[in-house]
């Protein structure tokens, strides 16, 4: 069964390995992240960012039994854990499948993931526009017409910049 739990960001690895050491085997983990690149004093600095923020998801049997969390909530790197319910299962599952169906063989999600065709703002996340908010003045087939600062300019759909609706 799928469980979402809440990580303290630096114990990450002290919470897989007493993960695995308390339910007996590895369990399943998804966590979905992009890769950044920033500017900073003229220097290109790749990061990772977690999209979820401090929240994974995991698979193991033994979620199957509420009990399980009464014993696992004082692990190293465990903040909480969100309430479960056998219904919410196929959004895990739904969620987890459109992830990977839009990232790259790394992992890191694709611009696909992220769909700005009901929002009309965005802020660019990555490339030469960081931080920069945009508005969607058309959208076309494989490309947004977009205006950065009163420069209308068009973008791939598919391109290198990164971008999320605000």
């Amino acid at each position: 069964m799928w469980a979402v739990l809440r990580f303290k960001k630096n114990k990450l690895n002290l919470l897989k390995n007493d993960l695995r050491d308390h339910l007996g085997s590895e369990p399943k983990m998804f966590i979905p992240k992009l890769k950044i690149k920033r500017i900073i004093r003229k220097r290109i600095i790749q990061e990772t960012s977690f999209i979820l923020g401090d929240y994974l998801i995991i698979f193991h049997d033994k979620f199957k039994s509420s009990k399980i969390f009464s014993t696992i909530k004082n692990l190293r790197g465990l903040k909480s854990w969100v309430d479960y319910s056998e219904s919410s299962q196929k959004n895990i599952l739904d969620f987890i499948d459109l992830c990977k169906k839009n990232s790259d063989k790394d992992g890191f999600l694709n611009q696909s993931f992220f769909n700005l065709i009901k929002e009309r703002k965005g802020i660019f996340i990555d490339g030469p526009f960081t931080n920069m908010i945009f508005e969607i003045l058309e959208v076309q087939k494989n490309k947004l017409k977009v205006l950065v600062d009163r420069v209308i300019t068009v973008i791939p759909k598919n391109s290198v910049c990164l971008f999320r609706p605000l």
